[in-house]
């Protein structure tokens, strides 16, 4: 394989969820521990606008972050399965978004 056809395999970032920026990052982050099967979770950046949360699910990297007024969710694998993606949506929407989770 190429080089040139290695950098169009890259893993492509994906955003699947956002929701207002209600809670605290310690919160955000002990509610991703909560998530069952997550592995690696932690916060990581300096002060309330550089802060983010990261985490493994089901061999895919995940992160929270701030975009202004809301939280992002993102997969870093645009390929990731929609019902893992649902999962992972309703788990945090029970947090963040607590009318739209059920």
């Amino acid at each position: 394989m190429s080089s040139e056809t290695a950098q169009q395999l890259e893993v492509v970032p994906r955003t699947f969820a956002e929701f207002s920026a209600r809670k605290s990052w310690p919160e955000i982050l002990d509610h991703a521990r909560q998530l069952h099967g997550a592995k690696q979770v932690g916060l990581f950046g300096q002060g309330a606008y550089e802060s983010w949360v990261s985490f493994n699910y089901q061999g895919y990297d995940f992160s929270i972050v701030d975009s202004g007024s809301r939280y992002s969710i993102a997969v870093d694998d645009s390929s990731c399965d929609f019902p893992l993606l649902h999962v992972v949506q309703r788990h945090f929407a029970a947090l963040l978004s607590p009318d739209l989770s059920d």
